[in-house]
């Protein structure tokens, strides 16, 4: 018994024969009439293709096929007038044969162009505006120079065809080949099927353009084989365009839809418990890095304090040290200085007595024999009196005369007998407890003796801030030793602790490990899942668009009537791929939004406009439940992404018409301050509100979650896959920086407000 393809392949090839064989009959009875039917069935071939793609270019694969359709329509134009100049036609009297032989070149022409340009626009978008007005152009401008005479000539009466004719006819075969070749560049865009048809149909208008070289009468036997040639060329065209583009759809889609939606939620659920283990896996981790992190810096912290007070206290002691070694670097240099100046000046008496007097020291001059002091200067005499004929320091100690008990002459002589260096030391007087420094020189006094120079300079702060120092050096290295005990016992209790933090590095380390490993397996499933949604986003909306606009087609009755019957099939197969089409949409964009691969376009709109377009779309589900609709909008310039607001707000209008079964639906809109940032930042607030069936308090939370649709009496029959809030939230979020808000009232209905910025930078 034959199978039911085997009857459908018998069938298509006898209806096949019997059409060439009643075609071959016509030329036997008239070849006027065989040339008729094959040139007007190519014309309303090439008509039919035009309208399906000007009203279903949209839902084509590329723009390859949109290019094809609207350019055969104008091929079909020339055909036509071909037809009509016909010889035997006699709609053109005046004209011969020539005229329908210019026609046909004009169109072979233009088909072989049009098969070459179409390939360039398989990856590239055209407006059918301007496609439309190109190819008129060039079909008035072809009809102008062929019907003003201006066209080379194609056919003489008795003759034949002319070389150019003939020459013509190899140039389009030519650059029919060309075309074959690129369309084998870009079979990818195709599937094979259709790619196949499309080569099949070059293939024969190269066969029919050459056997229109070789005839010399045109109702000759190699014109009837041309004309078969175009009629199965023109065919397969239509076969790649329209038959195929409404069979493969279905073949495509519906085998493999429940196992794609199948493999998308298991997917999903794999992905939901990888990130699980991830985030719990994380969160100790983190939880030890915190302790680690806390101890190491309590530590830091105390040995930092330490080492500051210690650094503290020597700068201080090295600085005071500083400081007492230059003030007596300077009072030396200061003496010196004077001293210089006084042996340079000790032959005239009076400028010594200047200079010694000017000094802020005790000066005497007394005999190296006697004791006898010979000269006091006037600071000594302001402090211990005028000692002038007494004997040297005692009088100034203790008012007793008597020699210096402090140094001998002998270190302020030469062996000679002459004047040697100078020699320094330090005495603290009895009577004030004061401190001095005292240089001791013999020097040659005014009268030619020698006589012994005494200078004493008060040191008293000098010794004070020594002494003051070495019991702060005494009381720091006491802190020290202190210091040092303690911090060999935290030294210790550190080295303890780092045992314990190795250890618990090692555990990291461990962690660390398992969360590299774990986090290259959700890598390699996130670049599986969006290897795997690339692919389907391709294999499903392609044709699916096409099941959606040849359903919409054939619903609408433009290809010819149906019965209530087929038109209610037809009408579930369109909602049925409408919705599936938003399933496959929805789940692209959050892919893409979690992969942070969205595009954001801004662009300048009224939100009036914005939420009219919204509710325009819906009104129809509206106006078939019979609900109420109140619009309360405004005119608000905005500046943001309007494809992806207009996608939110559509998305809200949608579930409140699907969960609405009475009452109404509002949309307010307003604008409120934005509290972020301060006076110039403003917020559009669009609201959806409904009396629905509410939702309950614990549902609430899980409402923005992924594939969470909530149990509730409509259910089984409205259709969701419970993305739809989720992506909404995603895009106010993410995409245009707002929020999406939720209050509800369970059994009285809900209210969604979107909160978006008026502007976005």
């Amino acid at each position: 018994m034959l199978t039911r393809a085997r009857e459908d392949s018998f069938v298509y090839f006898g209806m096949l024969s019997a059409i060439v064989l009643g075609l071959y009959l016509s030329s036997l009875y008239s070849y006027l009439l065989f040339h008729s039917l094959v040139e007007i069935t190519t014309i309303a071939i090439s008509f039919t293709l035009f309208i399906i793609a000007w009203h279903a270019g949209k839902f084509l694969a590329n723009d390859c096929l949109k290019f094809l359709g609207i350019g055969y329509a104008f091929i079909a134009v020339l055909d036509l007038l071909h037809t009509l100049a016909y010889k035997g036609m006699n709609v053109f009297p005046g004209y011969n044969a020539n005229l329908p032989t210019q026609l046909w070149i004009a169109a072979r022409y233009l088909q072989a162009v049009t098969l070459c340009s179409a390939t360039f626009f398989a990856s590239r978008k055209i407006s059918q505006l301007q496609l439309f007005s190109l190819f008129l152009a060039i079909i008035t401008v072809l009809a102008a120079l062929i019907f003003s005479g201006n066209f080379p000539d194609c056919f003489v009466e008795g003759t034949g065809l002319t070389p150019f004719k003939i020459i013509s006819e190899y140039v389009i075969s030519a650059m029919l080949l060309v075309a074959l070749f690129l369309f084998h560049r870009i079979r990818a865009h195709f599937s094979n099927r259709i790619y196949t048809l499309i080569l099949s149909s070059i293939i024969c208008t190269i066969c029919a353009e050459i056997f229109f070289t070789a005839y010399v009468n045109v109702y000759g036997f190699a014109n009837l084989i041309g004309h078969y040639f175009k009629l199965a060329a023109f065919y397969l065209v239509y076969r790649a365009l329209l038959s195929t583009g409404f069979n493969e759809p279905y073949e495509l889609i519906f085998r493999d839809l429940k196992q794609t939606e199948t493999q998308l939620i298991e997917s999903n659920t794999e992905l939901e418990a990888e990130i699980a283990e991830r985030e719990q896996v994380e969160n100790e981790l983190c939880k030890y890095r915190d302790e680690l992190e806390q101890l190491v810096s309590e530590r830091t912290d105390q040995l930092s304090k330490v080492n500051e007070q210690l650094q503290h206290e020597l700068a201080e002691r090295q600085q005071t040290q500083e400081s007492l070694q230059e003030q007596t670097v300077l009072l030396e240099e200061e003496m010196e200085e004077r001293i210089q100046a006084a042996f340079a000046l000790d032959r005239s008496h009076e400028s010594l007595r200047l200079v010694l007097n000017s000094l802020d020291a005790l000066v005497y001059v007394a005999d190296m024999d006697s004791y006898e002091v010979l000269f006091v200067n006037e600071y000594l005499k302001e402090v211990f009196g005028d000692i002038t004929g007494k004997i040297c320091w005692q009088s100034m100690q203790s008012g007793q005369s008597g020699p210096c008990q402090f140094c001998s002459n002998k270190f302020l002589l030469t062996p000679a007998g002459e004047p040697a260096g100078v020699y320094q030391w330090e005495f603290q007087n009895t009577v004030d407890k004061r401190w001095y420094d005292v240089h001791d020189r013999a020097i040659r006094w005014i009268d030619g003796r020698i006589v012994r120079l005494e200078i004493a300079t008060d040191i008293t702060k000098r010794k004070d801030a020594e002494t003051a120092l070495l019991t702060i050096k005494e009381e720091l290295e006491n802190r020290v030793r202190i210091r040092t005990a303690d911090l060999n016992a935290r030294s210790k209790e550190l080295a303890d602790s780092q045992g314990a933090l190795l250890n618990i590095v090692d555990d990291l380390n461990a962690k660390t490990e398992e969360l590299e490993e774990a986090n290259s397996k959700l890598k390699e499933m996130d670049r599986l899942k969006s290897l795997f949604i690339a692919s389907m986003s391709h294999e499903l909306r392609t044709p699916l668009n096409s099941i959606i606009g040849f359903s919409s087609i054939l619903h609408d009755e433009w290809t010819g009537p149906v019965n209530a019957k087929q038109k209610e099939n037809l009408a579930i197969i369109l909602r049925s791929g409408n919705h599936l089409l938003s399933l496959i949409n929805d789940v692209i964009d959050v892919s893409k939004i979690e992969a942070g691969r969205i595009e954001f376009v801004a662009e300048e709109f009224d939100l009036h406009d914005l939420i009219d377009e919204a509710v325009t779309l819906v009104r129809k589900d509206i106006e078939a439940k019979g609900l109420d609709l109140q619009i309360d909008s405004l005119h608000q310039p905005m500046f943001t992404d309007k494809r992806r607001l207009l996608q939110c707000v559509l998305n809200l209008l949608s579930n409140a018409v699907k969960f609405t079964q009475q009452g109404g639906i509002t949309v307010p809109a307003r604008l409120v301050p934005d509290d972020n940032n301060g006076e110039s930042g403003t917020i559009a607030e669009i609201s959806v509100a409904d009396t629905g069936l509410g939702i309950s308090e614990n549902d609430m939370k899980r409402m923005f979650q992924p594939f969470v649709r909530l149990i509730s009496p409509l259910q089984a029959t409205i259709p969701g896959t419970g993305l739809g809030l989720y992506l909404t939230r995603k895009l106010a979020l993410e995409i245009l920086k707002g929020d999406l808000l939720l209050t509800s009232d369970l059994g009285k209905g809900s209210k969604f407000t979107l909160r978006i910025p008026v502007r976005l930078s």
